[in-house]
């Protein structure tokens, strides 16, 4: 066969597998699937009888007449590299092999971008890149001020310093991937790419800056393992009051300016449906409680919900907790791991370190033991 004849083949194999694919719904029957995974079978192997440059051209022209961008709402066009990428991927996912290698830099830097819009900690967080392994001296005392007369010395103090080690822990983020992902247009892969291993990065990295155990355990140091002892306990076990929560602030002091509190949920919600000695709501009923005493809510489902001896409330001066990000994404494909539900994994892994420098900068409500 020859290039002309190969490459006419391959426009019509694509038109049939996009559509195979418009005959699908959620509930994919086991023949469909087949027959879309045999389509995607022949795509491959008439793809790979022609030449790189060959590849190239035929998806430039197939992109005529079209907006198709790396990412949504872009006017760029599809670089070599990235397209050579999603081809990569989704063959690996299509016949069933192995992929991993580094994700190209403009699609790394589109998941870094959603992963900052869909993580609720990260955003709050002091962040540095760096290359190698990086250590903060952090002054154990607050600075002050003292008048000075004309002629006489300052006064001396001396330094005490506490040191933060901050190295690199590989951070693996796993999606499902659905026989969508295998579509024709790039731009769909490239936005179900960044989409969801954004997302899976966000959920992740805010469970470790909250919980996570600590370097010993190659971990990220979350910031329950960190200020364990800061603690305020509550009259109950079950339920918190509005004055507990306003000493939790009050007990940040200088640090209350610019912290948020973290709670469940549910924690929000009876929170948010508190009443006074009158009978009264606190906080008007109609009306989301998106803050208490200026201090903004961020609800989490990894806090625990009120319990006896549960830390139910963080306030937290994020600023003083910090994330140190490595360059350098890496995508593998998982094609064994959901076999038998007929998806495949895509994993995505980034290496990174978290640490609170001032544990003071962070205070917890603890509700009492049962």
């Amino acid at each position: 066969m020859t290039a002309k004849e190969l490459r006419e083949r391959l426009a019509v194999l694509r038109k049939e597998r996009k559509a195979l694919f418009a005959t699908m719904t959620d509930g994919y029957k086991e023949e469909d699937v087949k027959a879309y995974e045999d389509k995607a079978k022949d795509i491959h192997d008439t793809e790979y009888a022609l030449t790189e440059a060959e590849r190239i051209e035929l998806d430039d022209k197939l992109e005529e007449g079209t907006a198709r961008t790396i990412i949504e709402g872009s006017k760029e066009k599809l670089t070599d590299e990235v397209k050579l990428f999603v081809r990569k991927i989704q063959d690996a996912v299509a016949v069933g092999t192995t992929y991993t290698g580094i994700i190209p830099s403009t699609v790394a830097s589109e998941i870094i971008k959603k992963r900052e819009t869909y993580g609720k900690l990260r955003g709050r967080c002091r962040r540095i890149s760096l290359g190698g392994d990086y250590t903060i001296a952090i002054d154990k005392d607050q600075v002050t001020a003292e008048y000075v007369g004309e002629g006489e010395k300052h006064p001396e103090k001396d330094a005490s310093l506490d040191q933060v080690n901050f190295t690199a822990y590989k951070l693996g983020a796993l999606v499902k991937v659905s026989e969508e992902f295998i579509a024709d247009v790039a731009i769909d892969a490239l936005s179900w790419l960044t989409e969801n291993i954004a997302r899976a990065f966000a959920k992740k990295e805010d469970t470790e800056i909250l919980k996570g155990t600590g370097s010993g355990n190659k971990h990220m140091t979350g910031i329950l393992t960190a200020v364990s002892t800061n603690a305020i306990t509550a009259a109950s076990a079950t339920a918190i009051t509005l004055d507990e929560i306003k000493r939790l602030v009050g007990s940040m002091k200088d640090y209350a300016t610019g912290a948020v509190l973290i709670m469940n949920p549910a924690t929000k919600t009876e929170i948010s449906l508190l009443k006074d000695d009158n009978g009264q709501y606190y906080f008007p009923p109609q009306i989301d409680l998106t803050s208490i005493q200026g201090k903004e809510i961020i609800t989490l489902d990894d806090v625990d919900e009120m319990a006896a001896g549960a830390r139910a409330v963080i306030a937290a001066n994020l600023s003083y907790y910090q994330i140190v990000d490595r360059q350098g994404m890496k995508l593998t494909v998982l094609n064994e791991l959901y076999a038998e539900s007929d998806q495949k994994g895509i994993k995505g892994t980034e290496r990174l370190d978290g640490n609170v420098l001032r544990a003071d900068a962070f205070k917890v409500l603890k509700m009492a033991a049962a």
